[in-house]
C-alpha cells in the first residue's frame, strides 16, 4: 500500500472520482457532508476491488468535525499521509471529467510526484 488518503467532498464528482482512483495502492477515506449513501456507494465500489476504504461525515468548515474526521482517519485506516480538497473548476470552454481531474490529483499523490512539495496545481484546462 502506497499509503493513507483523505478526500474530501469525495461521495460524489471530482472526489468520487479521485477516490476511486486512489484505490490502486491507497487506503481512502472518503469524506462527505450530507450525502452518506453516495459515500457508502463510493466505499463499496473500492471494496469491491479488493480496495480498502471507509466514509466519514464531516463538514471541514467546522473545527471540531475536522478533529473528529481525523481521529476517525487515524483509527480507521493508520497515520494519514495525503490530504485532498477537491475545489471544481470550469476548464477551456468546457466542463473537465471527473477522471480527467481524479488522473492528476493521485499522480500527485504518488512516488512520481516525490519532488514537488507545497503546490497547487490548477487543473483547469488552461483558464
Amino acid at each position: 500500500m502506497t499509503g493513507i488518503a483523505l478526500i474530501t467532498g469525495s461521495s460524489c464528482g471530482i472526489g468520487a472520482a479521485t477516490a476511486l482512483a486512489a484505490r490502486r495502492g491507497w487506503a481512502v477515506c472518503v469524506n462527505y457532508v450530507s450525502k452518506a449513501d453516495r459515500a457508502e456507494a463510493v466505499v463499496a465500489q473500492i471494496r469491491a476491488i479488493g480496495g480498502t476504504a471507509i466514509a466519514v461525515q464531516a463538514d471541514t468548515s467546522s473545527e471540531a468535525d475536522v478533529k473528529r474526521l481525523f481521529e476517525a482517519v487515524d483509527a480507521g485506516l493508520g497515520r494519514l499521509t495525503a490530504l485532498v480538497k477537491v475545489i471544481p473548476q470550469i476548464p477551456m470552454g468546457r466542463i473537465g471529467t471527473a477522471e480527467e481531474c481524479a488522473e492528476a490529483i493521485v499522480w500527485l499523490m504518488s512516488g512520481e510526484a516525490a519532488y514537488m512539495t507545497g503546490a497547487n496545481l490548477l487543473i483547469s484546462g488552461g483558464r
